[in-house]
Order: structure tokens, then C-alpha cells, then sequence
């Protein structure tokens, strides 16, 4: 538990991989794969942990917790005997209910919208089926999960709802293909609007591995997008955490960790916190865990100074320029996109050249530190 200065464990939970995590009634619900998957739900009481196993199997796992029409609904996997079933789970007083009929993949994210239940993930129809009536998003009715809109053509990884738009991120870019990233949907009945339609362009795996949006936060107006990805925004480039500006491809580099972000949200009234599997980045963080302060906008931290490099991207050298005039021999070293250095160079000023004519092509960040400041900037080797 976070209270603004330090964590708190909650102790006793037991051994497993924690996917998803709510505040229901009061309480704390935390949704994963416990003891070898024999558990799926952790409750705290207060003083310890509870556990159940709401897909009953073999191995059970929870991949979403969301609240609907005042009661908790559960997104999951079960793998028995009899094979593995996918679906949503709703709690009716004790006991937990099937939600509409089992999918034929993973439902990852499930969301409340206009009145409704909706989920997306891996599925393309309903169990057994051999059609494609529901390409990885749907809505229910009544009973039954239909489609929503035309669907969308990659896995669906987060729901989130925002003036009455419903917003999905997922699969972004592959080795072969593109993919929706981002998109909305105006009512139930609309179709879905592609808000990033010139993604490879903008996004980008300079690994050539499949990359996408995990986890979607809307704060005071403004989407915050988070997950497995490179971005380039004018000649800033930054990776795993971004900020859609509303209108189609208009998006803001917000960080350069070094992993993946899982998961976003808010603390108290404008610190963004961020989890995944990073370790480092441009900010002053705790390993796994950054926050940004967004009153003061995204900042590489205290006793910190800005660099420009051009030309971005860049084939055989770059050219560097710091903010202010500094007569100090300068310390400059570039990580590639895993972070791992791979070159220090020693300045002699403000400004100065470094050869990048050997690089591996793909997308660096440039950290510098003069004058018992530092300060970041990022580039694209072409």
C-alpha cells in the first residue's frame, strides 16, 4: 500500500502472479494465479488473506476485475480435464455466476460502457464456433456477448471509458503487420474510430517484436497509455508511456523506461503512477515503479538540464547542445532500447559531435551529466 512517501506490505499473500487488482465494498480484491493456480481471487480482510477460486479447475486464473451495475465481475481462464474455457464471472451475493457464454480466447480487460458490459482480448468468436462474429471485442446483451462494432484486428489489452467514448488499446505493430493501437467508439452502436492510423510512422519496434498498449488511464480529460512500445513525437523520442492529445497520430512522449509499463493510475490529485518491469529510465524512480508530478509536467528530476540532438534520426553522427553554457568537460553516455550502454563519450563544452556511424539501427538515449546536473535526450540511428 502506497500512502505518498512509502509502500507497506500487505502481508501473508500468497506465492503467484498478481494481473489485476480492485477496491469493492471497502475491501481490497486482488485477481491473479495463487498457490499453482488453485486460486485466482485474494480478498484482504484487513489482517489477512482469503482466498477463492472463482474459475474452478485444475488452474484457475484472473486476468480482470471490474464493477458493473454495482457488482463485481471477474474476467478469467480455466484449464481442467475437460480443456480450457474462457469468460467473465459475476458475484450475486456468495456465489459467482456465469456471465454470458464462454469465448474461444483470452478475455483480458473488462469495462463498463453506456450501460453495459464489455471485454475485449485474444477471442475472435464464441467457444466451438468456427465463425468470426466477435473479433477481439464485445458488448453483452442480455445474456449473450455480441460484437462490438465491426471489432478490432489485434488483441484487446484495456477498456477504459472517457466523455462517454470508449477507448481500447492494444496490438500495436509486428514483424508482418499493423495493428489498431489505439482506438474509440461512440455508443454502442457506432463504429470504432482508428486514432492512430499512421502507427507505423509513429510506433515502432526497433527489435522487430510485436509490440502494444497494455494499460489505458484517463485523468482530468487527458488518456494516458502505457505498455511495449517505441514512440517518436516530432525529434523527441521516448518509450512505454505516452499521452493521446485527442486527435488521430497526435500523441506525446511521456517517459523512456527501459521495460514495459503494465499498469497506470493516479495519486491523490495529479501524481501519475506507473508500474511494470522496468528498471531504469529518465526519471528518478523506484525500480518497477515511477510517478510523475503532472502539475509541473514530465521532468528528469531535480538538478536536471535539457539537451537537443540533431539530426534525429540520425545516420553517422549527432550533434548535441545543452540549455545553458557550461565550461566543464561533459560525461556523455548512450543506452540503447533494452538500456544497456553501449558508448561514453567526454565533451568539452555545451555543444560537441559523437559518431553513431557503427550503431546498431534503432532508437538510443543520450544521458549527460556536467556540472553536477544531468540531463537526457534520445535519438533514432537510421
Amino acid at each position: 500500500v502506497y500512502d505518498g512517501a512509502s509502500y507497506t506490505e500487505l502481508p501473508g499473500l500468497p506465492e503467484g502472479d498478481i494481473r489485476t487488482a480492485i477496491e469493492f465494498g471497502g475491501t481490497i480484491h486482488i485477481g491473479g494465479a495463487f498457490n499453482g493456480g488453485s486460486y485466482d481471487l485474494a480478498t484482504w480482510t484487513g489482517s489477512a488473506w482469503t482466498l477463492q477460486a472463482v474459475f474452478t479447475s485444475k488452474y484457475a486464473e484472473i486476468t480482470d476485475l471490474c464493477v458493473h451495475n454495482g457488482a463485481l465481475h471477474a474476467a478469467g481462464v480455466s484449464s481442467g480435464f475437460a480443456g480450457i474455457s474462457y469468460g467473465v464471472r459475476r458475484l450475486d451475493g456468495s456465489t459467482w455466476s456465469v456471465v454470458g457464454q464462454e469465448l474461444n480466447g483470452l478475455v483480458r480487460t473488462i469495462e463498463s460502457y453506456s450501460g453495459a458490459l464489455v471485454c475485449g482480448g485474444d477471442f475472435k468468436t464464441d467457444f466451438l464456433e468456427n465463425d468470426s462474429s466477435m473479433v477481439h471485442v464485445a458488448v453483452l446483451d442480455g445474456s449473450t456477448w455480441e460484437q462490438l462494432g465491426e471489432g478490432l484486428n489485434g488483441r484487446v489489452f484495456d477498456l477504459v471509458t472517457m466523455n462517454d467514448t470508449l477507448y481500447a488499446g492494444g496490438d500495436m505493430v509486428g514483424e508482418v503487420a499493423t495493428y489498431f493501437g489505439l482506438a474509440r467508439i461512440a455508443g454502442i452502436d457506432s463504429g470504432w474510430e482508428q486514432l492512430l492510423p499512421n502507427i507505423a510512422w509513429i510506433i515502432f519496434s526497433p527489435l522487430d517484436g510485436l509490440t502494444h498498449v497494455n494499460a489505458l488511464y484517463v485523468h482530468e480529460g487527458s488518456l494516458y497509455f502505457g505498455g511495449e512500445f517505441y514512440i517518436v513525437e516530432s525529434l523527441t523520442e521516448g518509450a512505454h508511456l505516452g499521452q493521446f492529445l485527442g486527435e488521430p497520430d497526435a500523441v506525446r512522449v511521456m517517459a523512456a523506461f527501459n521495460g514495459a509499463v503494465n499498469d497506470i493510475d493516479v495519486f491523490g490529485a495529479n501524481e501519475l503512477v506507473v508500474g511494470g518491469v522496468f528498471t531504469t529510465n529518465t526519471f528518478q524512480a523506484t525500480p518497477y515503479v515511477a510517478s510523475l508530478d503532472l502539475t509541473l509536467g514530465v521532468s528528469p528530476g531535480a538538478g536536471s538540464s535539457t539537451w537537443s540532438v540533431w539530426p534525429n534520426p540520425a545516420m553517422d553522427r549527432i550533434s548535441v547542445r545543452a540549455d545553458k553554457n557550461t565550461t566543464s568537460k561533459l560525461t556523455a553516455t548512450l543506452h540503447d532500447a533494452t538500456g544497456r550502454m553501449v558508448r561514453t563519450v567526454v565533451l568539452n563544452g555545451p555543444t560537441g559531435t559523437i559518431d553513431v556511424h557503427d550503431l546498431v539501427n534503432g532508437s538510443y538515449t543520450l544521458m549527460i551529466e556536467a556540472d553536477g546536473e544531468r540531463g537526457t535526450a534520445a535519438f533514432i540511428k537510421r
